[in-house]
């Protein structure tokens, strides 16, 4: 049992990745308590830096969007209301055109300063004709001058509207008229130079500031930036720009629809650039001093954590001078010498364990093998274990392992398989064979010794041995075996003898009935187990009262012997004697066991005694009577039974010689049958005189023969302990055409009837050991469903009654003939004579 095997080699490292991180963790330099404080402190400020940095960015992205969006809402406003005011300029003078009073030849000053005074932001009104020269004009002369300068400049453009900002900063918008689809003439108008100045001061802006310029760059009011290449489309978006006046400002500028102008909202972009690193300033300058301040507690805090376990580590002790600032560390020295303290105690205890042991281990009578490697080559053995392998060394091959049979090579042993799976191997039957010893059982088990990394380094293996306790076994499973024959045993004289028994037990209110108990109890054909109460309910009402004062009385005098007869009340007149030997402790019943047997004869005779008791001088004489009425019935009886005797043995020898030939032999059979007859009459009446002199019924006698019977033939199993009566009965159904099996006593028969399952059973009643009530209630438990047919010298009521619990079909009282036993077999026929 300790065959070397050396264990499967590990896999390499290079499998395994985990491992080779786990060894270059190892080999990395294990950072200094300050470190992880500063660490900590850096990861929990640092994000929190970052997150109010990006809140103040994201805070100074809304509030340009903000600005911006204002800027642009200004923007557009005041480009919206340039565009109504140029379109309604426009409008007017598209229906001045219209008026017929512009016709050449009529005069035109008058209308033009009429509608010059609808309109207060016109300056003047003129007329002027394809090549810029004025036609009429309200205003003055170097206006008008200045006026036919710009028009011819922008004659042949052919431009659908002028507007445009003369050099005396009055704004031209002017009209062209077509005649045949050529330029004809202009219609205008010259703006008032405060007029769009005061449109632009009067624009919403809130603290933005509106300005109009051309697309050329030239300033026409309010506030104009100076930004966009000339006669190009403003960029979109927000825009930080100079302004005329020399700051910078964030700048947006939207495109009017009637003229190459453009509007402009304007906000200095210092005061907005200013505040914004202002906010920036103070995120970063409250981060740092956090961080600061958070570096320094770290570094304050850590240096009065490691100076005190830098002493622990080092000398294992706290510091002896100066109180320990942290409560945790405090606890934890205290704890340390505690645990100094307690290893000390578990080293004492560690060492009184291994000397107890190391004690247990060679003193147990259990044997146990110690494998202080994996691979089973080292072995320590107990003296026990030496024992049972007979010899500290056995030589190779001289013992051997067996499980069920099987021999165990030395790597399937418990201790070598413990070690070789590295895991308990559960407690297993072997057998020790030895040359030249007995073989020896044992019970084996063993468990392997884990290292570090949970790899077998040994194992620990005890066997015990059995061998008593198998043979043990053995000789008590040869007493169960006896013991369930004796059982049988008794359960058959039970079954014959019309006996029970039963056992009670106070204190569980447990009874146990045999099946011959139950029976007679009228509960059940088989054992049963319940209370007291199932006993005294099979008890007849009328002796309940004096059966549990009979016993009452005889527990409270601590009887050992009780005997009770009573009735049972499942069944008409059956007496029972109980005869129960009881058992105390502590002045308490503790059990009572009982035999019951039927006393409904005997107590039917102690009734017959009582009364020839009280009639005893008339039963003497009517005795005397009887007496010589019986002489003289034996001295008829005998003389009428010589008779057909005489008859009977004549025939026989005429029968044996085979003198006469065949018509004496038929002359022989018919005198026998006849004498047979007469006999049989001479017996019924016998038995009636008898039973009358007992004073009970008549006996039945054969069913009339109103039924010629089956001829069909049968397979007939006969069971009858008489040879003669057996062979005889065994011919006179083979004439019959039947096919017979027989057999000599009740076993064999319900053995062989078990066995063929015949269609018709005949069965005599008394027979020994197994009777013929016995076969057919077992015949009929184990589902046999032919005919039974009994046969019996009685034929009282009683007995037919029997045989019908039973389970008999018909009923034949001896000497049989073969018209009986046809009519018996008639499944069509009552049986049971009438």
């Amino acid at each position: 049992m300790n065959a070397v095997h050396p264990p499967a080699a590990p896999r390499s490292a290079a499998l395994r990745p985990h491992v080779a991180l786990r060894r270059l963790l190892q080999r990395w330099p294990a950072p200094s308590l300050r470190s992880y404080f500063v660490a900590v402190i850096l990861l929990a400020s640092v994000p929190i830096a970052l997150v109010l940095a990006w809140r103040e960015a994201s805070e100074a992205a809304q509030n340009r969007a903000r600005v911006d969006a204002g800027l642009q809402a200004a923007a557009l406003a005041l480009a919206q209301q340039a565009d109504r005011e140029l379109r309604a300029t426009f409008d007017a003078l598209a229906a001045l055109a219209d008026a017929p009073a512009l016709r050449e030849g009529a005069p035109r000053l008058p209308l033009l300063r009429a509608r010059q005074r609808m309109q207060p932001a016109w300056a003047s009104v003129f007329l002027a004709d394809d090549e810029g020269a004025v036609l009429a004009d309200t205003g003055d002369a170097a206006a008008a001058d200045r006026l036919s300068a710009r028009l011819r400049g922008a004659t042949g453009s052919g431009a659908a509207r002028l507007v445009a900002r003369l050099p005396s900063g009055q704004v031209l918008a002017a009209l062209p008229l077509y005649r045949d689809g050529q330029l004809h003439q202009w219609l205008g108008v010259r703006f008032e130079a405060r007029w769009w100045p005061a449109l632009v001061a009067a624009a919403p802006a809130d603290a933005a500031l509106p300005g109009l310029m051309t697309q050329a760059g030239e300033a026409l009011a309010g506030t104009a930036p100076r930004a966009w290449p000339a006669h190009q489309p403003p960029p979109a978006g927000l825009q930080r720009l100079a302004l005329d006046d020399g700051p910078a400002a964030l700048a947006a500028a939207r495109e009017l629809r009637d003229a190459d102008w453009l509007a402009t909202s304007s906000a200095l972009a210092e005061p907005l650039e200013q505040a914004e690193r202002a906010r920036m300033l103070q995120t970063v300058a409250t981060t740092g001093a956090s961080l600061l301040l958070g570096v320094s507690l770290a570094l304050l805090l850590a240096l009065q954590v490691t100076r005190p376990l830098g002493a622990l580590a080092l000398r294992g002790q706290p510091p002896q001078t100066g109180r320990l600032a942290v409560r945790e560390i405090a606890l934890l020295c205290e704890a340390l010498a505690a645990a100094q303290r307690a290893d000390r105690v578990a080293a004492d205890q560690l060492q009184r364990r291994a000397d107890e042991f190391e004690a247990l281990f060679h003193g147990s009578p259990i044997g146990l093998a110690f494998a202080r490697d994996s691979a089973c080559v080292q072995v320590q053995c107990n003296p026990a274990m030496d024992a049972l392998l007979g010899a500290a060394a056995p030589p190779a091959g001289s013992l051997g392992v067996f499980q069920a049979g099987r021999r165990l090579e030395p790597g399937q042993q418990p201790l070598q398989q413990a070690c070789r799976t590295g895991g308990p191997v559960p407690a297993t039957e072997l057998e020790l064979r030895r040359v030249g010893a007995p073989v020896l059982h044992v019970v084996a088990s063993a468990v392997p010794l884990h290292d570090a990394e949970g790899r077998a380094r040994g194992g620990l293996s005890a066997v015990m041995d059995i061998t008593p306790l198998k043979t043990a076994l053995a000789d008590l499973e040869r007493t169960h075996r006896a013991l369930k024959a004796q059982q049988a045993l008794v359960e058959l004289a039970q079954d014959v003898g019309e006996a029970g028994v039963l056992e009670f037990r106070f204190r569980a209110d447990a009874l146990v009935c045999s099946a011959g108990m139950a029976r007679l109890l009228g509960l059940a054909p088989r054992p049963l187990q319940g209370r007291l109460r199932d006993w005294l309910a099979a008890v007849a009402p009328e002796d309940l009262p004096g059966l549990r004062a009979q016993l009452a009385a005889a527990l409270a005098h601590r009887r050992t012997r009780v005997q009770l007869d009573f009735r049972v009340a499942a069944s008409s007149g059956r007496w029972l004697s109980l005869r129960l030997a009881c058992q105390y402790l502590d002045d308490r019943p503790l059990q009572m066991v009982g035999l019951a047997v039927d006393a409904t004869g005997l107590k039917r005779a102690e009734r017959r005694h009582r009364r020839a008791a009280v009639q005893e001088h008339v039963g003497r004489r009517e005795a005397q009577a009887e007496s010589r009425a019986k002489d003289a019935f034996l001295l008829m009886l005998g003389h009428e039974l010589r008779n057909p005797l005489g008859a009977i043995a004549g025939a026989a020898e005429v029968l044996r010689s085979g003198a006469g030939g065949p018509v004496l032999a038929r002359r022989a059979v018919a005198i026998v049958q006849r004498q047979t007859q007469q006999l049989t009459e001479l017996l019924d009446r016998l038995l009636d005189s008898a039973q009358a002199a007992d004073g009970g019924p008549a006996p039945a006698r054969h069913p009339p023969g109103d039924g010629a019977g089956s001829d069909a033939p049968r397979r007939v199993l006969l069971v009858d302990d008489h040879a003669d009566l057996r062979e005889a009965t065994a011919a006179l159904l083979a004439h019959a055409g039947h096919t017979v099996r027989s057999a000599a006593d009740g076993a064999a028969g319900l053995a062989l009837l078990l066995a063929e399952w015949p269609e018709v059973a005949v069965v005599d009643i008394g027979m020994p050991g197994m009777d013929g009530l016995t076969l057919a209630r077992r015949a009929r438990a184990a589902g046999y469903a032919g005919r039974l047919v009994a046969v019996s010298g009685y034929g009282r009521p009683r007995a037919l009654q029997a045989a019908r619990q039973a389970g008999f079909d018909a009923y034949l009282v001896k000497p049989l003939d073969g018209a009986a036993l046809a009519r018996a077999m008639d499944a069509r026929l009552d049986g049971f004579p009438r």
